[in-house]
């Protein structure tokens, strides 16, 4: 097992933990107005799971990334990388779709392409590093639900 770079690890994390919070930001006052007024599915978590969830998402995308960063460089690598890069990119503007643009028909299939790039990631993954491929689980709960809730909100919107 190869020892981990704590330090280059953290900045994995706080990389993506960055991204993440860009877009909680630039979203929050269209969730306080906006948001409470949908109709919303039974299933809906409270917010305050919500936040946790992408916070475990987005910490172990950071993980992942460190993983794949530091794995063995080739052709699988690059693979790999640039479908974190497509995951990540998909991630960060499904919330600005859902919130700002409030196109929740357009969130809808943004999710459903999130998953399918979280999964690609996740078997394009397992050939560069079973650790990232861990480190995805929760990127990957967490898209499977948000497809289902998502597409439960455009449909009661």
């Amino acid at each position: 097992m190869k020892k981990i770079n704590r330090t280059y690890y953290l900045g994995c994390v706080a990389l993506t933990l960055i991204i993440g919070f860009i877009a909680d930001h630039y979203t929050t006052s269209d969730i306080k107005i906006w948001y409470y007024d949908l109709d919303k599915p039974y299933f809906e978590p409270p917010n305050w799971l919500y936040k946790l969830a992408w916070f475990l998402s987005f910490a172990g995308m950071g993980g992942a990334l460190y993983h794949l960063l530091t794995a063995k460089k080739g052709p699988k690598r690059t693979q790999a990388l640039t479908a974190f890069t497509v995951m990540m990119v998909l991630a960060f503007s499904w919330s600005f779709i859902f919130f700002n643009f409030k196109e929740l028909d357009l969130a809808a299939l943004i999710m459903v392409f999130t998953w399918i790039a979280v999964s690609l990631l996740l078997l394009r993954s397992r050939r560069v590093s079973m650790a990232a491929v861990y480190h995805l689980i929760p990127a990957f709960l967490w898209a499977t639900f948000g497809v289902v809730a998502t597409w439960a909100f455009w449909q009661l919107n």
